[in-house]
């Protein structure tokens, strides 16, 4: 990881604490984004290969709805759920959050009752989950909104991030 500091930043730091209290959590973050394009993007050649882009996925692991399969909970549960195997279904969704707001959360089942959840914990930060599993929204740059994305894009991925390995022995 290289990261690059800007001469306005140690232009106005003074001293080696306060240098490491403004730049150890900018590095952090920049590196945690990094990394989170590299899973879900990345080339393969200068950074991992990305999940979204891997061309070794199976094809049986990669679902294709119509829009109106994506809108409705019948699609979802008959075109993704059914299709998860056994060893996996203690995955995370991980989709735009403009797709879970928009499209997920509020979308019912054939009895009127809510499919996707949002619980606000005691320390107020949201977590999401839908078809009981855990979501977890991302932004743009991971993953496309639906609503943005062209024919072919991944708009969702399920999976078990424990799965991934990124090789730090370089």
């Amino acid at each position: 990881v290289e990261c690059k500091i800007a001469q306005t930043l140690l232009a106005n730091v003074t001293t080696l604490d306060a240098f490491q209290q403004l730049f150890v959590p900018l590095a952090a973050e920049a590196i945690v984004k990094a990394l989170e394009i590299a899973i879900f993007k990345g080339n393969g050649t200068t950074q991992p290969l990305g999940i979204t882009v891997d061309t070794r996925i199976p094809e049986a692991n990669v679902i294709t709805m119509s829009p109106s399969e994506f809108k409705s909970w019948a699609g979802w549960h008959t075109k993704v759920k059914a299709k998860m195997k056994k060893a996996y279904r203690n995955g995370t969704f991980f989709m735009n959050q403009a797709t879970f707001d928009g499209y997920i959360d509020g979308m019912e089942d054939k009895n009127g009752q809510p499919v996707g959840r949002t619980n606000y914990g005691i320390n107020g930060e949201e977590t999401y989950r839908f078809m009981g599993k855990h979501v977890e929204t991302v932004e743009d740059e991971l993953i496309a909104s639906y609503d943005d994305a062209a024919t072919g894009d991944v708009v969702g991925v399920f999976m078990k991030p424990t799965d991934y390995i990124v090789n730090s022995n370089l």
